[in-house]
């Protein structure tokens, strides 16, 4: 209970950021300070800025892969031209991930095998670690960790309220998140030459 309220905390400081077009990409529990127990996102040194106009203004580079490989989105993990709130729902849901079971979804000795595995493997079932998650927050965490950004939740306020109701959590599952064939077979199609330059750009 306490960790879903802590994500949701953290979703709602999210929320508001989005809402003021800024996407703070380094979602991670070294970022989430705790004064008086409740959440405070902390830490926009690589944060995305988008013009509400056009889109251009950006406070980064292009294709640069800035931030922690443990919590990073495989969008952005690839240095995509693109990213919007979901790489910060994807990381959110790392952060729960890791509350839950005691580390993060993908781990690994070193940068490039964790993006390696970010990008190409699907993360372990939180119910299946430990019996005592219910069956609709593990729904909700998988699906903040798909691969592709469109399988997502759309937002930190979705993914929110996902955690705390069960019906939400199962109508976005039966309506968005594809098979575990399709999901296979989405990862296996990425190219490996791909995951390498990434994980050099890491190093």
């Amino acid at each position: 209970d306490e960790a879903i309220r802590i994500t949701c905390e953290i979703g709602d400081a999210l929320e508001y950021a989005h809402g003021h077009g800024v996407i703070h990409r380094n979602i991670k529990p070294e970022n989430v300070l705790l004064p008086g127990g409740h959440a405070l996102v902390a830490d926009f040194g690589i944060a995305l800025a988008v013009s509400r106009s056009d889109g251009a203004t950006r406070m980064t580079e292009t294709g640069m892969s800035l931030g922690t490989p443990t919590y990073m989105s495989p969008e952005q993990a690839m240095g995509a031209r693109e990213v919007d709130a979901r790489t910060d729902v994807y990381s959110l849901g790392c952060v729960l991930y890791e509350m839950l079971v005691g580390e993060p979804p993908f781990v690994g000795p070193t940068a490039q095998s964790i993006v390696a595995k970010v990008i190409t493997e699907s993360p372990k079932s939180l119910t299946d670690q430990r019996r005592s998650v219910p069956p609709h927050v593990d729904e909700a965490v998988q699906t903040a960790l798909e691969k592709l950004a469109a399988d997502r939740f759309v937002s930190a306020a979705a993914f929110s309220e996902a955690l705390k109701n069960e019906g939400a959590a199962l109508l976005h599952s039966s309506a968005h998140r594809p098979s575990a064939r399709g999901l296979r077979s989405r990862s296996n199609g990425i190219k490996w030459g791909s995951a390498i330059i990434v994980a050099a750009a890491l190093m």
